[in-house]
């Protein structure tokens, strides 16, 4: 090798050292470009996300309007002479929501806490127990009168149904335009809170 000449066997392992350099700069601009897809995917997803979240808000919401003047109605058969839509009360760092209150002084001394559902299952039947057990803490004003609670639901299970029948937790259904008590099994009581 003389003048800076390079074998042919040095030639090739060099001509296959550049195209490998090529494709990795290739390929890391493609990474690149992946990398930059997969942030607006991310993006994309996290907004869909966003947007399902306030339609289910909006359906709830929906379903509570819906329900507003079924269950009044409802709560006034059922002998609550005041009754009050969205309930919030704060105690201290602590909050809490109330979908419907309906309660009666005098010598009756009630009060029926109504959780609004758009799909009754476990989770929101948790919730409601979970409510209408700390109840008195958050609506001490209440305290001597019975607690009683009431779920109305668009769409109710009939295992739900039963499991919340044998809490003894009042139900009532979307059924046409509004919201009826359903009709409680043979011994029903209502449970005390």
């Amino acid at each position: 090798m003389s003048n800076g000449q390079m074998s042919e066997p040095m030639a090739r392992a060099w001509a296959a050292i550049e195209r490998v350099a090529e494709q990795q700069a290739k390929t890391e601009k493609t990474l690149d470009g992946l990398s930059d897809e997969h942030a607006k995917t991310e993006k994309a997803f996290r907004e869909l996300n966003k947007q399902i979240g306030g339609l289910a808000n909006k359906f709830g919401t929906y379903t509570e309007g819906l329900a507003r003047t079924s269950i009044e109605r409802i709560l006034r058969k059922l002998g609550m002479q005041n009754v009050v839509f969205r309930a919030k009360v704060h105690k201290g760092a602590r909050n809490e929501e109330y979908d419907m209150l309906g309660w009666c002084n005098g010598t009756r001394q009630e009060v029926v806490l109504v959780e609004i559902k758009s799909n009754l299952d476990e989770r929101e039947l948790q919730q409601t127990l979970r409510k209408l057990k700390n109840f008195f803490t958050f609506m001490p004003e209440h305290k001597g009168k019975k607690l009683r609670g009431l779920i109305a639901a668009v769409d109710l299970p009939e295992d739900m149904a039963r499991r919340a029948a044998k809490l003894g937790l009042y139900l009532a259904q979307a059924a046409d335009d509004n919201f009826k008590l359903v009709t409680p099994p043979a011994g029903f009581k209502p449970a005390a809170f």
